[in-house]
């Protein structure tokens, strides 16, 4: 039903309809982009899929879209 993956799904989606802009400042960040993606995934396959990133530095924070 998500014609992809549900990461792929979730990452598409975020970017596409900017609902990964948590903050909403009109900008996604990398990092916002990561939490929404694994709060999503958690959520639609029910926490069956968790998937996991890191971040070491936040000045390697950058915008995405």
């Amino acid at each position: 039903k998500w014609h992809n993956g549900l990461f792929t799904y979730c990452l598409l989606h975020g970017l596409k309809d900017k609902t990964a802009d948590l903050n909403k400042d009109g900008v996604v960040m990398l990092s916002e982009l990561q939490e929404y993606v694994q709060s999503e995934v958690q959520k639609l396959s029910k926490g069956k899929q968790k998937p996991t990133s890191r971040i070491e530095n936040l000045t390697l924070d950058y915008p995405i879209w």
